[in-house]
């Protein structure tokens, strides 16, 4: 089990709402519902994402690995 997947199970099993972009290898996890997540130019699908990353706290994963993370 890659540590994406342990923290998407373990979100889900305690409640914690979140959201999962895929940027190529990188899957970004953000903490929080789609709908409260956006970029002023668009929307979270399509919005641009280092404004999102910017804006958002986030998880950053490489290939289900934790790569970095947000701490703000």
């Amino acid at each position: 089990m890659t540590h994406l997947e342990k923290m998407l199970t373990t979100f889900t099993a305690i409640g914690i709402e979140f959201t999962v972009r895929k940027y190529g290898e990188y899957e970004y996890v953000f903490v929080g519902e789609r709908r409260d997540l956006y970029d002023l130019d668009g929307t979270f699908e399509n919005g641009d994402l280092d404004t999102l990353l910017r804006r958002h706290k986030y998880f950053e994963f490489e290939n289900g690995e934790l790569a970095s993370y947000s701490n703000s």
